[in-house]
């Protein structure tokens, strides 16, 4: 199963190494998502993480930093507004299974939220999980499941056909002091998340 890990909304201190290490370390995307950022934080994350890794980068918008970064991915909640790129990934999310017949030109969709939201209160799932093993059948789009995931919903995620999960309310719990990594817990994530990922 592949594994993504989307950014908490506030920034990090020393946020470019943290991506990088994550990246060398079993995580196969990461997901920018900074809604309140400025200009210069985000051109500075960006330019801090080595050209080698942009290819499994996706931003969260804006999409204004596309061309200057021509491998990172890109993702547009609207898949009704979003233009294709060629040569990189574009992604979108859905929340209702009757969208699925709607998508275009998109290599990823997150699905949310498959379990009830980890890190926003009273984020339900409203999803059938029956008709979740079946909706990979679409067409050939890497579905990702999100919301609510934790290491122990790796399983259950893979009996409904995903094999792709993208985490953020969970693994970033307890990881977190005023903006710093704790990497003895980070770590320990990372270990428990490589050995069930290897194991289904």
């Amino acid at each position: 199963m592949k594994l993504s890990v989307i950014t908490p909304t506030f920034w990090l201190k020393d946020e470019a190494d943290i991506i990088v290490y994550l990246l060398d370390n079993g995580i196969d995307y990461i997901r920018i998502r900074k809604p309140f950022h400025k200009a210069y934080d985000m051109e500075n994350l960006l330019s801090n993480i080595p050209e080698e890794k942009h290819s499994r980068l996706i931003i969260h918008k804006p999409l204004k930093y596309i061309h200057q970064y021509p491998m990172i991915g890109i993702h547009h909640p609207d898949h009704k507004t979003l233009t294709p790129f060629h040569d990189r990934i574009c992604s979108t999310t859905m929340h209702h299974e009757k969208e699925t017949n709607k998508l275009n030109a998109v290599d990823q969709v997150l699905i949310s939220p498959i379990f009830d939201s980890i890190s926003k209160t009273g984020y339900l799932s409203a999803w059938d999980k029956d008709r979740l093993k079946i909706i990979h059948q679409y067409n050939e789009i890497d579905w990702i499941a999100l919301g609510g995931v934790s290491t122990q919903r790796l399983p259950e995620l893979a009996a409904m056909n995903f094999k792709h999960a993208a985490l953020m309310g969970y693994f970033w719990k307890q990881t977190i002091h005023n903006e710093t990594i704790d990497y003895t817990i980070l770590d320990k994530k990372l270990v428990e998340l490589n050995r069930i990922k290897n194991e289904i």
